[in-house]
């Protein structure tokens, strides 16, 4: 790089700064890149902006594809974190995940955003949405447990109060169908073993 000169001051020497390990200008904080590293950065750019172009058609696979492997070069860039988050949630559409292992791999890039210090309002808004639906689902479940137990209790009352073979059998079939979603229900746990990467925050809506 003999013909290198700073674009911020014109200066043509420079030396190593180990605070950032890079060469930098003599005389102003001007980074010194090399061809390989504008190249580099050029293929990024244009990685991100197709990544970009996949998420805004919703090719969410394709652009967390693109996105996945430069983490590993670039492992503290918001930006590619904001875009796979993105494409986890659908554009912050899905806030319902079945997939724990997704939920699990949403909740890393929630966590990573923390740490970056980069929770947006849609991200907020998002987290609201989510908590708010599960509310709801708690609620319906409660209601739901409530009535299975009344009418597994109907049931028992019929199999107690009649003497009738064929009653006492369909109330214990009854009781014991009302029973079972009631028991399915509370041992139900998610594996939180998945989640063991992300810390437990307020804001984050996967943990």
């Amino acid at each position: 790089m003999s013909n290198w000169r700073c674009p911020g001051c014109g200066a043509t020497t420079y030396h190593y700064d180990p605070r950032t390990l890079r060469l930098v200008c003599d005389f102003c904080p001007t980074p010194v890149s090399s061809e390989a590293e504008l190249q580099a950065r050029l293929q990024f750019d244009r990685t991100v902006a197709l990544a970009r172009q996949h998420l805004t058609v919703g090719n969410y696979k394709e652009c967390k594809n693109l996105i996945k492997p430069l983490t590993a070069s670039y492992p503290a860039d918001k930006q590619l974190y904001l875009l796979l988050l993105a494409c986890s949630t659908e554009s912050y559409t899905v806030t319902d995940f079945i997939d724990y292992a997704a939920r699990a791999e949403a909740a890393g890039y929630w966590d990573k955003l923390e740490r970056l210090n980069c929770v947006n309002g849609v991200m907020l808004d998002y987290a609201r949405r989510c908590m708010d639906k599960r509310a709801a689902g708690k609620k319906k479940g409660v209601i739901a447990m409530t009535i299975y137990l009344l009418a597994s209790g109907v049931s028992l009352i019929m199999v107690m109060c009649s003497r009738r073979p064929l009653v006492i059998v369909v109330g214990i079939i009854m009781a014991i169908l009302c029973l079972c979603p009631v028991f399915a229900g509370k041992n139900r746990k998610r594996p939180d073993a998945l989640y063991t990467g992300a810390r437990r925050s307020g804001s984050n809506p996967f943990v």
